[in-house]
């Protein structure tokens, strides 16, 4: 292994949460929080220890996904055009930067965000995003669920067609603002946890996922610990028939501009089940962290083996 002009640590501390490396001049330390972790761990014990350090500073790391757009990371904050950005926006940043996700749908959402002409609805729009789990989409909009009547029309008046497809809008100057009037005017959409507190008298419900522009939301009310709210403007993407579980896309940082799942790398199996085993061996044994390959499918399966079984 090529370590010529590395700067190499006089002391270091490798377990399955925390990297300690110490050299003449600081200490660094970097925890399983961070993004990166597990590529800081695997440089480490591969003695790289000048790329482990940039890597473990959070800072670069955003500036690196995130270079040649309006963010930036000056200090301990993160910035958007200049201007501070919501920590739920932050924890969106720091999910794309550990998933090694593009990360252009999130300076499109902050764009979006930037076309709200109510600063009110902005703040509120946050406390949606933080309360809920709702995805981005790539082209800077969100998604969430409405309940409708059998024949897809919504179930307060029975007038507006909410069938997959159609666009629904309304003047926005017609939608209450007001979030402590809680039951009021709007096109409303939720997050999961809101439905089963809404329907018609039957049976016959359906549900639909919708689509909705950062720009297009007016207020958030403020019962059901923020889990509705009412907009100018969505898009109905498709129906979901399952009412037990929330769909796959809602589990995701970020999807396709209508909803889709990004595929994701593929990993070897066999490769992958070759790394978990070794992990398992070396944890169980109580042996020192070191997967020992490039690979990056031994890797992953050595990371989770290892994590799995250490302490037994």
């Amino acid at each position: 292994m090529n370590t010529k002009n590395q700067n190499t640590p006089i002391g270091k501390f490798c377990s399955t949460n925390e990297i300690v490396l110490i050299f003449a001049d600081k200490t660094v330390t970097c925890n399983s929080s961070n993004p990166r972790f597990a590529d800081v761990r695997r440089l480490v014990t591969q003695e790289k220890y000048d790329e482990a350090v940039a890597l473990a500073n959070t800072a670069n790391q955003v500036n690196e996904a995130f270079a040649g757009t309006s963010v930036e990371v000056r200090g301990n904050q993160v910035f958007h055009n200049g201007q501070p950005i919501h920590n739920v926006v932050v924890d969106r940043i720091l999910a794309a930067v550990r998933d090694r996700v593009n990360a252009t749908p999130i300076v499109r959402f902050l764009e979006r965000v930037l076309l709200n002409p109510s600063y009110t609805a902005v703040q509120e729009l946050y406390l949606f995003l933080e309360c809920n789990s709702i995805p981005l989409t790539e082209d800077g909009h969100f998604l969430a669920w409405k309940k409708v009547r059998h024949d897809f029309r919504d179930i307060y008046t029975g007038k507006l067609d909410y069938s997959p497809g159609k666009t629904v809008t309304m003047p926005r100057n017609e939608v209450d603002e007001n979030r402590e009037r809680t039951c009021s005017q709007g096109l409303h959409c939720a997050g999961w946890s809101y439905l089963p507190c809404y329907g018609s008298s039957g049976s016959s419900d359906r549900i639909v996922i919708v689509k909705v522009d950062p720009a297009d939301v007016v207020s958030v009310p403020s019962d059901y610990k923020n889990a509705k709210m009412r907009c100018a403007k969505m898009v109905v993407l498709r129906e979901y028939t399952d009412r037990n579980v929330e769909a796959a896309e809602f589990s995701k940082n970020i999807v396709g501009a209508t909803g889709e799942i990004f595929e994701e790398d593929d990993v070897d199996e066999d490769i992958w089940n070759d790394g978990y085993e070794k992990g398992v061996a070396d944890a169980l044994s109580g042996r020192y962290y070191n997967p020992n390959s490039d690979d990056e499918s031994y890797c992953e399966g050595y990371d989770e083996g290892y994590e799995d079984y250490s302490g037994y």
